[in-house]
C-alpha cells in the first residue's frame, strides 16, 4: 500500500495516489527489506523537477510497472530537499556507478543500505541507448537474486570510494597551521585567474550552456576588487548581473529569477523557480549597488522583494521553496506570449513594448516568446529618440497589464515546504539590503523572518529542525541549517546591535560543535551525529548552487568569535580554511566561498567599534558601505562587556569610531575622517 499519503512533503505527496507502493525513508520501511531479503529501490526528486514528473507519468502510474515494482522491491521516495544528507550520499553513488548524477536519481540498494546499482531518468521503452525502466529492474532483480555475492563485492567497492573521498579531509594539519607563509596574495590572483578561463565575456557569467547564476563566483570577484582593484573582476561581476537580469531566465514581469538558462546566452531558463537563487542574487545585488551605486540594481531587489511576497510567502510569514517550472503540464507556459496576444492586450503601445523585449511573431522560443532585453534601455530610448523617463512609466504601465492577465492563468504548482536553510539564505539577502540601502522596510523584513525561522524551527532543547509544512516542523536540521542561520542572526545583528542576537548565535554554535563535530577533522559532518540509517555521514563542503555548510560555519566561527571573544572559534574556523586550502585553491569555480574566506585571511576583516551619542546614526552610514565581511558593534556609552568595546571612552557630546585588526585599533577618528 502506497504511504506517502501520511507525508507532508509536496513532492512525496504528488506520487501518493502512484499505483506503486511507495514507502518513506524510515524504520519501518528499511527493516522490511531486511526481514524479506528485498533489494531497495530510492527514488530521489522534488516537486519542481521535470524529468521527475515525465518518468512519474511514463512509468509510475504504469499499473503493469508498479505490479512488478511492489513484489520484488521496497520502494521508498525521497524529498532532496528534505533529505540533502541521503541525496548528497546516494548522488555520489550514482555518479560512481553510473558516471553520471541528475534527477529523478533512482538508486538500487542492498537491504543493509549499499548501493549497487543507479540511474537517473529511465525511458518507458528502450531508446535513447538506455534500457526501459521495466528492463532496468528485471535486469536489478536478476543480479540481486543470481550473483549476490557480485552484488555485495560491487557495493562495497562503491561504499569504501564513497568513504575514501571523506578521508581526504582526516590528514593531520598540526604542522600546516603553524606556517605563518601558508595563504600568499598570490593565491588569491591564481584564483582570480582560474575563474577568469570560465568568464563568457559575449554573454557574461561562466561557462556556456546550461548556464547558471554561480552567484559565489561573482561574489569573490567583487570581494577581490575590493582588495586588489582589479577591474577585469568588478566589470565582469557587472556585465553578468545585467546579462542575467536583461534575460529571459529573469521573470520581467512578475520578478524573480528561474534556476538556470537552458542556453549560454541566459534567454530560455528551466523556468522553475528557487527560493535559494533568490535569496542569493538579493545579497549580491546589494553589495553591487554598494559597490556601483547603479539605481537598476535597487529597481530589481524591489520587483524580486514584491515576487516574494505575492506569490511565496506563507501567511505565517516563512517562504516557500520554489515554483514549479510546468503548468498544465507545459513547460514555461505560465511565462510565454504569443505577439497576437500582446497586440491585443497594449494595443499602440504593442510596437514599442515587442520591440524592447523581443517578441515577435514567430516566436524567440519553440515559436512563442520569452520577454528579455535585447539592448539595454537607456541604448534602446536613444535609437528610437524617445525621452527615457516616458518609456519607462509606459513600459512599467505596459508590464501591469500583462501582468494583470498573466495572473489569470493557470499557475504552476508550488512547493509549500518552508525549509530552515532557504530561508535563512533569503534572511541574509535581506539584512544586505537592508544595509545598503538603509531601508527601515527591509530592517522589518529581515528581522521578522529571523523571528519567524527562531520560533518555528527550534526545538525545547536548542536543537534545529530542517522544515516546517503544514504549521508543523520536522526532520532533524543539517549542517546547512545552522551554518545558515547563525549567519543570518549575525548580519540582522549588523543592523540591529541587540545583543541578544550575539547570544543566540554562541548558543546555536555551541550545539553545532556538539551535534556536528568530526573527532579526525576540523570540518563538520552533514547531519547530526545521532542520526540513523546514513552508511556515510559526509562532509557538505561544496559551494555549489547554495554555499556549503561548513564554510558558512567557517565564516561564523571567525565573526562570531571576534564580536565575543571566544579564541577556540577562531582557532577552529582558521583549522577549517587550512584543510580546505588544498582543495579549494585548485578547484576555486566549486569552492568560491573559501575562497572568499581566504581573501579576508589575506586582507584582514574590519572590526569597527562606534561608541558616543551619535552611534546609530554613524552605524547606518557605515553599513551603507561595501566593507566585505566587516564585524561592527556600537554603545552609546563606555561598554566593557565586549572585547571590541572594552576600554574605549568617549567624551560627552562626541562620537568616536575605531577600526581594529586582531583587536589592535588604530586611533579613533569622527565619520568624516573615516577610512576603510
Amino acid at each position: 500500500m502506497n504511504q506517502l499519503q501520511h507525508e507532508s512533503s509536496p513532492y512525496l505527496l504528488q506520487h501518493k495516489n502512484n499505483p506503486v507502493d511507495w514507502n518513506a525513508w524510515n524504520d519501518s520501511s528499511l527493516q522490511r527489506a531486511k526481514d524479506e531479503n528485498k533489494p531497495i529501490l530510492v527514488s530521489i526528486g522534488y516537486s519542481t523537477c521535470h524529468w521527475c514528473h515525465v518518468m512519474e507519468h511514463e512509468s509510475f502510474e504504469d499499473k503493469q510497472v508498479a505490479r512488478f515494482m511492489n513484489e520484488n522491491f521496497i520502494n521508498i521516495k525521497i524529498d532532496r530537499e528534505e533529505r540533502p544528507d541521503l541525496d548528497a550520499i546516494y548522488m555520489q553513488a550514482c555518479q560512481i556507478i553510473a558516471g553520471t548524477g541528475g534527477w529523478p536519481l533512482n538508486v538500487f540498494l542492498t537491504p543493509d543500505l549499499k548501493p549497487f546499482f543507479a540511474g537517473t531518468y529511465f525511458p518507458p521503452v528502450e531508446k535513447y541507448g538506455r534500457k526501459s525502466w521495466l528492463q532496468t529492474l528485471q535486469f536489478v532483480l536478476y543480479n540481486f537474486k543470481e550473483n549476490r555475492a557480485v552484488v555485495e563485492t560491487e557495493a562495497n567497492k562503491v561504499l569504501h570510494r564513497i568513504q575514501g573521498v571523506e578521508k581526504i579531509f582526516d590528514k593531520d594539519i598540526s604542522l600546516l597551521v603553524q606556517d605563518d607563509n601558508i595563504f600568499k596574495k598570490e593565491y588569491a590572483d591564481e584564483i582570480c585567474k582560474q575563474l577568469e578561463t570560465y568568464f563568457d565575456t559575449k554573454n557574461g557569467g561562466f561557462g556556456g550552456a546550461p548556464k547558471f547564476p554561480n552567484i559565489m563566483n561573482l561574489e569573490y570577484l567583487l570581494k577581490y576588487h575590493h582588495f586588489t582593484k582589479n577591474e577585469t573582476a568588478l566589470n565582469h561581476v557587472i556585465f553578468s548581473l545585467d546579462k542575467m537580469l536583461q534575460g529571459g531566465i529573469y521573470d520581467h514581469l512578475g520578478g524573480g529569477l528561474a534556476r538556470y538558462s537552458t542556453d549560454e546566452r541566459w534567454l530560455a531558463p528551466h523556468f522553475e523557480k528557487m527560493l535559494y537563487d533568490n535569496g542569493l542574487l538579493l545579497g549580491i545585488l546589494a553589495e553591487a549597488y554598494q559597490v556601483t551605486g547603479f539605481e537598476r540594481y535597487k529597481t530589481i531587489i524591489d520587483d524580486i522583494t514584491l515576487w516574494i511576497d505575492n506569490e511565496m510567502t506563507s501567511p505565517e510569514g516563512g517562504i516557500y521553496a520554489a515554483l514549479d517550472a510546468d503548468s498544465e503540464g507545459v513547460e514555461g507556459k505560465f511565462y510565454v506570449w504569443d505577439k497576437h496576444e500582446i497586440d491585443q492586450v497594449l494595443g499602440k503601445d504593442a510596437p514599442l513594448f515587442c520591440a524592447f523585449f523581443d517578441v515577435s511573431k514567430t516566436g524567440n522560443w519553440e515559436y512563442t516568446n520569452i520577454l528579455n532585453i535585447p539592448i539595454p534601455m537607456p541604448k534602446f530610448v536613444k535609437n528610437n529618440n524617445l525621452k527615457l523617463e516616458d518609456f519607462q512609466n509606459q513600459i512599467n504601465k505596459n508590464k501591469s497589464t500583462l501582468l494583470e492577465i498573466r495572473n489569470k492563468r493557470i499557475h504552476p504548482h508550488r512547493d509549500e515546504k518552508i525549509l530552515l536553510s532557504w530561508n535563512a539564505l533569503l534572511c541574509i539577502g535581506y539584512a544586505k539590503v537592508a544595509k545598503a540601502l538603509n531601508s527601515e522596510k527591509y530592517k522589518k523584513k529581515a528581522s521578522q523572518l529571523l523571528q519567524f525561522l527562531l520560533d518555528k524551527f527550534q526545538k525545547e532543547n536548542g536543537e534545529l529542525w530542517h522544515t516546517y509544512t503544514n504549521q508543523k516542523a520536522h526532520i532533524d536540521g543539517q549542517i546547512s541549517d545552522y551554518g545558515y542561520l547563525i549567519s543570518a542572526i549575525l548580519e540582522v545583528y549588523e543592523f540591529s546591535q541587540e545583543e541578544s542576537l550575539l547570544k543566540k548565535a554562541e548558543s546555536l554554535t555551541e550545539k553545532t560543535l556538539e551535534l556536528f563535530s568530526d573527532e579526525k577533522s576540523t570540518l563538520f559532518v552533514s547531519s547530526p551525529k545521532n542520526q540513523d540509517h546514513i552508511i556515510v555521514n559526509q562532509k557538505e563542503i561544496y559551494d555549489a548552487e547554495r554555499p556549503s555548510g561548513n564554510s558558512m560555519m567557517m565564516m561564523n566561527l571567525k565573526k562570531l568569535g571576534l564580536l565575543i571573544g571566544n579564541d577556540t572559534y577562531m582557532d577552529h574556523s582558521y583549522k577549517m580554511l587550512v584543510q580546505m586550502k588544498d582543495v579549494f585553491s585548485k578547484q576555486a569555480f566549486s569552492f568560491s566561498k573559501w575562497a572568499t574566506a581566504m581573501l579576508i585571511e589575506l586582507y584582514g576583516l574590519p572590526e569597527i567599534a562606534i561608541i558616543g551619542e551619535k552611534a546609530s546614526d554613524y552605524l547606518d552610514e557605515i553599513n551603507m558601505k561595501f566593507i566585505p565581511e566587516k564585524i561592527i558593534m556600537t554603545s552609546a556609552n563606555t561598554n566593557d562587556n565586549f572585547p571590541l568595546m572594552e576600554g574605549k571612552v568617549v567624551k560627552a557630546g562626541e562620537t568616536l569610531i575605531y577600526v581594529c585588526e586582531g583587536f589592535a585599533c588604530r586611533k579613533p577618528v569622527g565619520i568624516d575622517e573615516l577610512e576603510i
